[in-house]
């Protein structure tokens, strides 16, 4: 049993790990565009693109593993 709450939890710690990782992507990558392009709400939106990215990446994790 304990094994099992271990491996569960080490798990999940992994999908913040990415869920963390993919919105720090966007959103370096949304701050290089806005420097290219002179657009401020670029940025923003390609992180508010990471965060919704991230998130369906967990609901499909965990609807997979039901």
């Amino acid at each position: 049993m304990k094994d099992n709450r271990f491996r569960s939890a080490m798990k999940y710690s992994g999908i913040a790990i990415q869920m963390a990782l993919t919105i720090i992507l966007f959103n370096f990558f949304g701050e290089k565009l806005d420097l290219h392009f002179g657009k401020e709400w670029i940025g923003q939106l390609a992180t508010m693109f990471g965060v919704f990215i991230a998130m369906a990446s967990i609901i499909v994790q965990v609807i997979k593993e039901k």
